[in-house]
């Protein structure tokens, strides 16, 4: 049994000696092999050195050449989107909403995040919108697609009073959905408080919702701060008919 051990024990050191031998070799040829490569690195860098400066040098003109062709052009773009939005505003205060309309999309292909065109837009498919009397469907289409420029515009710039005023008149008057309307308009009221125009808006939509007290209050508020003579007595007016109809279902 002594003798058997002693032999298994002999047998795996040999065994052992092989694989460190192997693992030597191996281990000497994988140096040597990063060595060669190494040094062949090193001398075609060294010569490709002389050729990178050369090629710099070059780059670094066409660079100088091509940024000034670059930025001609990019100026070309702004003064491009300038001319469309101007001239879409013009068309828009002529009435010219097709027209409008489409130098307004030329604009927003050059400014893709300005607010004040998605607005725009958003007035011309809700002005576009009335004129159509013979297609319902048509209609509604241009209805929705005015919902959804006013809302991209609110996204870009979540105060923007016009875009809020504008999206609630839409729901109120067009859409029949005042209860939309009414987050729009008390958001905008929470940064413009002097806003009548928002507040005679709010007023009748409450109202609309058969929340009258809030109605009234909305009309006390613009009596106690409008310096408007003819607003105040509309705003009166209103609050009195509402009022008169509260005591009656009293």
């Amino acid at each position: 049994m002594r003798k058997f051990v002693i032999g298994f024990d002999k047998r795996c050191f040999i065994l052992l000696l092989v694989v460190l031998v192997t693992l030597l070799g191996c281990r000497n040829k994988e140096d040597q092999y990063y060595l060669n490569n190494l040094k062949k690195l090193e001398n075609l860098e060294y010569k490709a050195s002389l050729r990178n400066e050369k090629e710099i040098k070059r780059l670094k003109r066409e660079i100088v050449k091509y940024k000034k062709i670059v930025d001609q052009k990019v100026k070309a773009s702004e003064q491009l989107g300038i001319y469309y939005k101007m001239l879409a505003v013009r068309y828009l205060n002529s009435k010219m909403y097709a027209l409008a309309l489409e130098n307004l999309k030329k604009a927003l292909k050059y400014y893709p995040e300005n607010p004040i065109l998605f607005y725009l837009t958003g007035v011309c498919y809700a002005r576009t919108a009335k004129s159509i009397l013979d297609d319902d469907a048509k209609r509604k289409s241009m209805l929705e697609l005015a919902v959804k420029y006013y809302k991209r515009a609110i996204d870009l710039d979540n105060r923007y009073r016009d875009a809020l005023f504008g999206l609630a008149v839409l729901y109120v008057f067009e859409l029949k959905k005042p209860e939309l309307a009414v987050p729009l308009l008390e958001k905008l009221l929470s940064t413009q408080k002097s806003d009548t125009d928002a507040m005679f808006l709010l007023a009748r939509t409450y109202y609309q919702l058969g929340d009258n007290e809030k109605a009234v209050r909305m009309y006390d508020r613009i009596i106690k701060i409008t310096k408007s003579k003819r607003r105040r007595e509309e705003a009166q007016k209103d609050k009195e008919i509402i009022e008169v109809e509260m005591n009656g279902k009293k």
